[in-house]
C-alpha cells in the first residue's frame, strides 16, 4: 500500500456561517487506483471531511472520517466504521465520500461513505454520517449479487420519491441481462440501498481488461427535476463520459475521448452554464495526451451540456508540460469579472510542490497560476474552489496531496490556499495518527 490521504471530502454545513448553497460550486476528483489511493473532493460550505480507508498506514489499516472547520483548521469529529462492524466488508471505510440528503431533520445534509472491502466476494457497505457529530447514522448494506459496493459513488435525485436522495454507486455484480459478473453502476435507495435500476447501456468489455471509473453528479441535464450524472470510463483508453438520467439510469448521451488521450474523463466537474443556453457546461479532465509518439501534456476539455459537443479545451502552459493538468478540475466563482463562470484546475506535477491553475470560462485562457510554497508535496490531485478565507473577495483553494513513498510522511495533507495570491491558509490533518486524531478531538 503506498501512503498517500485517500479521500477528501469538503461538505458544506450551514452551522455558523448560513450561505446560498446554490452560488458555491461543488467539485469532484476521482482515484488513482494504480497507486492505491482515491480522492474524492466536495464541498459547499462550512467544514471540511477528509477520509482515509487505509489510515495509519502499515499498521491497523482503520478507515476515518474527520470533520474539520473550514475557516479556522481546528478539528471537530472523527467516524470510523464502528465496533459492530464486520471486518471484511467494512474495509476501506471512507474509500468514497459524498454529500446525502438531511437523514436526522436537523437541516444539514449527511456525509455518505462507503467501505468497499477487498477482495472480489467482499459486499462492502454504505454508511450514512452526520456532518455535525460523525455519528454513524445508519448503514446502506449491498444489494444482493453485489460485491465491492461503492468503489465510486455519488449523489443521484429522490428518483423513488421517498425524501431521500438516492446514490449512484459503482460495484461489482452480474448485469439485469445476465451474464458474468463484471463492472456495473447501479442507482440504489439513499433510504434501503435497495436496487433501484442500473446503467444498462455501458460498453462490454472482455474479461480481465482493466478498467477505472468516475462518478459525478452533474445537476439537471434533462430538465426533470432530478440531478443527473457523468460516467466515465477512462480506462482502458481513450475513455469515454457518459451522462444519465438520475431517475431511471438511461443514458442520455456520450463524449469519446480521441486517440492519443490518456484518462479521458479521469476528473469530472459541473462548471455552470458557460455559454449562455441555461444548460450546466461539463470539464473533462485529460492528464495525459500523446500525439506520434510526442507527448503533449495534459488538459481540460470542457463539452456543452446541450448536446456534448467540444466547446473548448485548454492548456495553458504549452505542448510537452507534465504538471499533471486534468487530474483534477472544478467549477470556480467568475474570478475576471466577465459575469462567466471560471475553472480551477490541479497542477500535481508543477514543481516540488503542485498547485493549481485557474481558468477563464469563457474560452479556457490562463488567469492566474497559483504555486504551493506551504512544505507540501505535488498538492493538486484533488482540488475545489470555496469560500473566501482571507477577506479579499475571491475564493479559497483547496488542495490534495499525494506522496507515494512508504509510509507516512509530514509532506502529505490537505493544503487551503488564498486564490488571489497562493498563499498557504490552512494545512489540515497533515498525516497524523488515527489516536493523535482523536486525541486532539477529546482535548476540544
Amino acid at each position: 500500500m503506498n501512503a498517500a490521504l485517500s479521500t477528501l471530502t469538503l461538505l458544506a454545513t450551514l452551522q455558523s456561517d448560513p450561505l446560498d448553497r446554490a452560488s458555491v460550486p461543488s467539485a469532484v476528483a476521482p482515484g488513482l487506483e494504480s497507486f492505491g489511493v482515491s480522492w474524492t473532493l466536495a464541498h459547499s460550505g462550512e467544514l471540511v471531511a477528509i477520509s482515509s480507508p487505509r489510515y495509519p498506514w502499515h499498521q491497523e489499516e482503520e478507515g476515518i472520517v474527520a470533520f474539520c472547520s473550514l475557516r479556522s483548521g481546528s478539528l471537530l469529529a472523527v467516524s470510523g466504521p464502528g465496533d459492530a462492524r464486520e471486518p471484511i466488508e467494512e474495509a476501506d471505510f471512507g474509500w468514497r465520500v459524498c454529500e446525502g440528503s438531511d437523514y436526522d431533520g436537523d437541516g444539514i445534509p449527511e456525509i455518505i461513505a462507503s467501505a468497499p472491502g477487498r477482495g472480489g466476494e467482499t459486499r462492502g457497505s454504505l454508511h450514512v454520517l452526520s456532518a455535525i457529530s460523525g455519528e454513524s447514522l445508519q448503514r446502506l448494506k449491498a444489494p444482493k449479487g453485489c460485491s465491492l459496493l461503492g468503489r465510486e459513488l455519488c449523489a443521484a435525485g429522490d428518483s423513488d420519491l421517498d425524501g431521500i436522495d438516492d446514490l449512484f454507486v459503482l460495484a461489482k455484480g452480474q448485469s439485469e441481462g445476465g451474464g458474468a459478473s463484471s463492472d456495473v453502476v447501479l442507482l440504489v435507495s439513499g433510504r434501503t440501498g435497495e436496487r433501484l435500476h442500473e446503467v444498462v447501456d455501458l460498453p462490454v468489455r472482455p474479461s480481465g481488461v482493466t478498467r477505472a471509473w468516475n462518478l459525478e453528479s452533474i445537476g439537471d441535464v434533462n430538465q426533470d427535476r432530478m440531478r443527473d450524472v457523468a460516467i466515465a470510463e477512462y480506462v482502458p483508453a481513450p475513455g469515454r463520459v457518459f451522462v444519465c438520467s438520475g431517475f431511471d439510469g438511461r443514458v442520455l448521451g456520450h463524449v469519446e475521448g480521441q486517440t492519443g488521450e490518456q484518462f479521458f474523463g479521469r476528473s469530472l466537474a459541473n462548471v455552470g452554464d458557460l455559454d449562455g443556453d441555461g444548460v450546466a457546461e461539463l470539464a473533462i479532465g485529460v492528464p495525459y495526451e500523446v500525439r506520434d509518439g510526442r507527448s503533449l501534456g495534459g488538459k481540460v476539455v470542457v463539452v456543452s451540456g446541450a448536446d456534448y459537443g467540444r466547446l473548448f479545451r485548454t492548456r495553458p502552459s504549452g505542448p510537452g508540460s507534465d504538471e499533471g493538468l486534468g487530474t483534477a478540475v472544478a467549477a470556480c466563482p467568475d474570478v475576471d469579472g466577465d459575469h462567466v463562470p471560471d475553472i480551477v484546475a490541479g497542477t500535481p506535477g508543477a514543481g516540488f510542490g503542485g498547485g493549481a491553475v485557474i481558468l477563464s470560462g469563457r474560452d479556457g485562457s490562463l488567469i492566474r497560476r497559483l504555486t504551493n510554497r506551504v512544505g507540501t508535496v505535488s498538492a493538486g490531485y484533488s482540488i475545489a474552489a470555496c469560500l473566501d478565507l482571507t477577506g479579499d473577495g475571491e475564493p479559497a483553494v483547496l488542495l490534495g496531496t499525494f506522496n507515494a513513498a512508504a509510509g507516512p510522511a509530514p509532506s502529505q495533507g490537505v493544503i487551503a490556499l488564498s486564490g488571489r495570491t497562493g498563499d498557504g491558509i490552512h494545512t489540515f490533518l497533515r498525516c497524523e495518527r488515527t489516536e493523535e486524531i482523536r486525541a486532539r478531538r477529546d482535548r476540544k
